[in-house]
């Protein structure tokens, strides 16, 4: 195993205080991103109800609505894959390439 000066005292401690500190906002605003994503198309879920009898008289209407809902749901995919991504490059980054952007 490893010698005993080599094992850092209290590792569990130290890890989880660096997700605090670190990673901890960055997961909180995907989920923000997300959550805003997802009222939206729940948003457009109501007014598609509220304008059925509107759409079953007008067919572009109906067309439009299935369009945009087909585009919330394609968006609400896509941030969804890069927060995950996000998520992946925020935990195994070290702080200092995470920063480097930021120097640009």
């Amino acid at each position: 195993m490893f010698p005993p000066c080599s094992q850092p005292t209290f590792p569990v401690l130290k890890a989880m205080r660096n997700t605090v500190t670190f990673h901890l906002g960055s997961i909180a605003l995907g989920a923000f991103i997300i959550a805003v994503i997802q009222f939206l198309r729940l948003m457009l879920e109501y007014l598609d109800k509220r304008t059925r009898n509107l759409q079953q008289a007008n067919k572009v209407a109906q067309w439009l609505m299935c369009i945009v809902k087909c585009l919330m749901w394609c968006l609400e995919k896509i941030v969804a894959f890069i927060n995950r991504n996000a998520f992946i490059l925020v935990a195994g980054a070290p702080a200092h390439l995470r920063l480097l952007p930021l120097a640009v």
